[in-house]
């Protein structure tokens, strides 16, 4: 339980430190201050109207070798989808996932009703922005 905590906030704080990279520069952990924030990971200016949720390093090893892993059909993808689209309660959301023993971040969003996968930094920049639909400023 502890080393899932110790991960969950390891994997938060790269994700934020991942998005001031792509601009966002007011992204920060949520638990970061006083747990209230409504994802993960929130960016109060420049994307105000998003809900973020974080998965990071995500295997189930046994005997030394992995036997669940995320990606986009696994059940623990399935799992994180209906727990970010339950938490954000009907709002826009983004789901940022990093596999274990992966250097690239991914990011899956429902656009226009269907379940999509990015992993391309400018696009993942870009639908992170058309999702949250404030035109809220970003430095770039």
């Amino acid at each position: 339980m502890v080393n899932s905590i110790r991960k969950g906030k390891r994997g938060e704080l790269e994700a934020a430190a991942y998005l001031h990279g792509l601009g966002f520069i007011d992204a920060r952990r949520s638990q970061q201050y006083n747990g209230l924030g409504h994802g993960d990971v929130i960016c109060e200016h420049t994307l105000p109207n998003l809900h973020i949720e974080v998965k990071f390093g995500y295997s189930v090893k046994k005997n030394g070798k992995v036997v669940q892993d995320m990606h986009c059909s696994s059940t623990a993808m399935r799992d994180a989808l209906l727990k970010v689209g339950r938490d954000a309660g009907g709002g826009p959301w983004a789901l940022l996932w990093k596999p274990d023993g992966y250097r690239q971040w991914r990011c899956t969003a429902r656009i226009n009703g269907l379940l999509s996968h990015f992993a391309d930094d400018d696009t993942i920049k870009a639908v992170l922005l058309e999702l949250d639909g404030s035109g809220g400023i970003i430095d770039d």
